[in-house]
C-alpha cells in the first residue's frame, strides 16, 4: 500500500509537471516577447505613417506635373511675345491688350494714349496713360486682372473720380490710370 500511495505521489507530481513546464514557458515568451512585440507596434505605427505621407506625396504629383507643364507652355508663350515685342519697330496695338481684358471686367475704355517707349537691355517699357469707366467692383476686378496677367503692368498714378466717401455701388467711376507695360527680352 506505501508503494501504491508512493506511485500516486509520482503521478500527481507528473501530472502537474506538464502545466508548469507549461506556465514557465509561458512567462518567459511574455517576458522575452513583450518588448518585441512593443516594438513592432511602434514600427507598424511609423510604418503606416510614413505610408500615409507617400501616398499624399503621389496624390500631389500629379498636380504638379501638370502645373509644371502649364507653367512651361506660358513661358514659351513669353518668349515669343517678349520676342516680338522686343524689337521697337514692332506695329504691335498695344490698345488690344486693355481692350481684351476690359470686355471680360465688363469696364468701357475711354481712351489709350502711348507717351514714350523705352528700351533696356532686359525688358521694354511703354509708358501710357489709360482712361475707362466702370462701376466700383468692376473696376476692382479690372486692374486686379491687369496685375495678375503678362504683360507686365506697372501703375504710377491713379485718379477716380468722383471723388466719394465710402463704397456705393451703382455709381459710375472714371478712372485716370498712368503707367507703364513692360515685356521681358
Amino acid at each position: 500500500m506505501e508503494n501504491r500511495i508512493k506511485e500516486s505521489k509520482k503521478r500527481d507530481h507528473l501530472f502537474y509537471f506538464p502545466f508548469l513546464a507549461g506556465g514557465i514557458s509561458l512567462v518567459l515568451a511574455v517576458v522575452v516577447l513583450w518588448p518585441k512585440i512593443d516594438t513592432y507596434r511602434t514600427l507598424s505605427k511609423e510604418y503606416r505613417q510614413e505610408i500615409s505621407e507617400v501616398t499624399k506625396v503621389y496624390g500631389r504629383w500629379d498636380e504638379i506635373s501638370q502645373r509644371e507643364n502649364y507653367y512651361r507652355k506660358i513661358y514659351s508663350n513669353l518668349q515669343e511675345i517678349s520676342q516680338k515685342v522686343g524689337n521697337p519697330g514692332s506695329n504691335i496695338d498695344y490698345m488690344k491688350i486693355f481692350i481684351d481684358q476690359s470686355r471680360s471686367n465688363r469696364v468701357r475704355i475711354i481712351s489709350y494714349k502711348k507717351e514714350k517707349d523705352r528700351s533696356l537691355p532686359d525688358r521694354r517699357e511703354i509708358y501710357f496713360q489709360l482712361i475707362f469707366e466702370g462701376h466700383y467692383k468692376e473696376i476692382a476686378n479690372y486692374l486686379n486682372y491687369l496685375e495678375n496677367t503678362y504683360p507686365i503692368i506697372n501703375i504710377d498714378t491713379i485718379s477716380i473720380s468722383p471723388k466719394l466717401t465710402g463704397y456705393r455701388e451703382n455709381i459710375l467711376l472714371k478712372v485716370v490710370m498712368k503707367g507703364k507695360i513692360i515685356f521681358l527680352t
